[in-house]
């Protein structure tokens, strides 16, 4: 989905969201992202209790303390700088996930289990897997619908003549079937602002 979602920004300069404004009716578009807006807003929430349960075990207090202080602390960053000024010590923090590797490595894990589990897995219909769910796609569509990222992604890459995708896959000022797919209805022609 990130992938699909970033050459999609990296053509266009824009978003999947406004992307989808171009193609869909409006009310398909705001459903769509109502429900991502609510599995981003319970996947950011669970994010930032794990981060105040975190810094409760490494101090002994606060646990909702520390997770509201992160969540203003985020919000503040968020509105006053800029992606394009934090986006490279984002790409270091990135290291911190072979903390996972690290665990793997030092805790006791029955592998036949894991093994199992993988191939079989023993799901149960409560609040907690719904949770778990919500938490996996949110975690991966949440980058889909940043304008930010898909702007400077754009910025960076700067095509020689800029692109232009219309809607439903038609060409505009073109001979020629206009019944083409989206894929197809990519142009190249000098002069024209990419959509």
């Amino acid at each position: 989905m990130q992938m699909i979602s970033a050459r999609i920004g990296r053509v266009t300069g824009h978003g999947l969201a406004g992307n989808m404004c171009r193609i869909f009716p409006a009310w398909a578009v705001t459903t769509l992202v109502a429900l991502l807006f609510i599995a981003n807003t319970i996947n950011i929430g669970g994010d930032l209790a794990a981060m105040g349960a975190a810094a409760e075990l490494v101090l002994g207090w606060g646990r909702h303390v520390f997770t509201l202080l992160f969540a203003v602390t985020s919000l503040i960053l968020q509105v006053l700088v800029p992606y394009h000024r934090y986006v490279r010590y984002l790409k270091w923090l990135t290291l911190v996930l072979f903390a996972y590797v690290g665990v793997v490595l030092t805790v006791e894990i029955e592998w036949t289990e894991v093994a199992l589990r993988t191939v079989a897995p023993q799901l149960a219909l409560t609040g907690a897997t719904a949770t778990m769910v919500v938490a996996i796609f949110g975690t991966t569509i949440i980058r889909a619908i940043q304008p930010g990222h898909h702007r400077h992604r754009a910025a960076r890459r700067r095509p020689s003549a800029p692109l232009t995708v219309t809607a439903r896959g038609r060409r505009e000022g073109r001979s020629g079937d206009s019944r083409q797919s989206a894929e197809q209805s990519v142009d190249r022609r000098p002069g024209r602002r990419g959509a």
